[in-house]
């Protein structure tokens, strides 16, 4: 069996696309000896819409290509960048072990790297530059979470509007912390139908549009007060 050449690629919304990591990698091109120049393809893409913070193994594509790994189909992964991997250092340092382990050449094509060298051996600078890529991604995620915290209390201090006011409707915070919602928004991370969704949840379609518009106005409202 011939093993693939793979890529991944991953946003932290269901309203982000992951077009401007697939044309990142288009963009990249060979070097085919005296054939000149061929734009980077791949066997099979593999992506998610969730948090970094989730594990890669809990994740819709992530846990698929790490089955596809130990079924021994792939022979190298194509990320565009270290935080695709995800924003926890350890997490990260786990998932390439794994991937050295099964002999998988990565490639972190943002940064410049390839984990493994011409004989297939470790390449320690590579393993370096990950190292302190990944703790430095999961110190950027600490950070923007700090300033979503201080933005929302400044906001509060103002006595600016966030979400709904106490004592009428319930806000987007509240109304996602709900254990029904985190099934739907589960089961949107999956990329299931709305119809298939709402089966699932035991709800109505109206009760996934609603969880699905209310993590689109969380997720616009972090982003502005980051």
């Amino acid at each position: 069996m011939q093993k693939l050449t793979v890529s991944y690629a991953r946003v932290s919304s269901l309203t982000q696309s992951t077009q401007r990591q697939i044309d990142g990698f288009a963009s990249c091109t060979a070097i085919l000896g005296d054939s000149g120049r061929l734009k980077q393809t791949f066997d099979r893409q593999y992506e998610d819409k969730c948090s970094g913070s989730i594990k890669f193994g809990e994740r819709q594509g992530g846990k698929r290509l790490l089955d596809d790994c130990r079924k021994g189909m792939i022979r190298e992964i194509h990320f565009w960048e270290i935080s695709r991997l995800g924003r926890d250092a350890l997490d990260i340092a786990h998932t390439i072990n794994e991937f050295v382990e099964l002999g998988i050449q990565v490639i972190i094509k943002k940064e410049g790297i390839q984990l493994l060298d011409e004989q297939g051996k470790v390449n320690a600078t590579a393993q370096i530059i990950i190292a302190v890529l990944s703790v430095l991604s999961q110190i950027e995620r600490v950070n923007i979470l700090e300033r979503q915290a201080e933005g929302i209390a400044a906001a509060r201090a103002r006595g600016a509007f966030i979400g709904r006011k106490a004592g009428t409707e319930e806000s987007n915070e509240k109304f996602l912390g709900k254990s029904k919602s985190q099934k739907i928004m589960k089961f949107l991370r999956e990329e299931k139908k709305i119809t298939h969704v709402a089966l699932l949840a035991g709800c109505s379609t109206a009760t996934v549009y609603k969880v699905k518009r209310a993590q689109e106005q969380e997720a616009k409202y972090r982003t502005e007060h980051a």
